[in-house]
């Protein structure tokens, strides 16, 4: 069975990672997006992603599927190209229902699986640019189960660049989140 927990470290400055956790009636979404870093209104499009997630998943009142959660995220490409004081970001987008993941990505930002030694990158199709923001995004849909108990990592590049793999997989198998966070947030240094 899968479960969520939900752990922001942020090293140095403040950053352009923005995260949304909505519970649901089915379960729970996930939402990470990071705003271009070097580019004029990273942040704001972090923010917009974030607040128009949220607003879009209060109208639905449902977990989206892997296909719209993509759908989505193309809408959301269109609005920040619109937004004049947006730049670009990524987004890691989640549905997270009993042991069944369905989400899809656009960007550097990644989602792992993680059970036990095993890491599954469900991100792994994802297309790394276009980000959101130039109306040209090509978000990828993934799907997975998890029919043993599995941490999911959803992180910005700032973990997955600059954090080893084996540092990561040790912070899954620590069950102290907020241990784990500040143990990744000291190797990323």
């Amino acid at each position: 069975m899968c479960g969520a927990a939900v752990y922001s470290v942020s090293v140095g400055e403040r950053g352009q990672d923005r995260a949304l956790v909505v519970e649901l009636p089915e379960g729970t979404a996930l939402i990470l997006s990071d705003g271009a870093g070097g580019v004029v209104g990273g942040e704001q499009a972090a923010d917009l992603v974030i607040q128009q997630t949220r607003a879009w998943l209060a109208v639905l009142g449902r977990l989206p599927d892997a296909e719209e959660w993509a759908r989505w995220l193309v809408r959301l490409d269109e609005r920040l190209l619109a937004e004049p004081l947006a730049g670009d970001a990524t987004a890691v987008c989640v549905s997270l229902a009993g042991s069944e993941i369905a989400g899809a990505s656009v960007g550097d930002s990644e989602a792992w699986l993680v059970c036990g030694s095993d890491s599954i990158v469900l991100t792994r199709h994802q297309h790394r640019k276009p980000l959101l923001g130039g109306g040209e995004a090509v978000p990828v849909p993934f799907s997975s189960s998890c029919a043993v108990a599995g941490c999911l990592i959803i992180g910005s590049d700032g973990l997955f660049r600059f954090v080893k793999e084996e540092a990561i997989l040790r912070a899954a198998a620590d069950r102290d989140v907020e241990r784990a966070a500040r143990d990744c947030a000291h190797e990323g240094q």
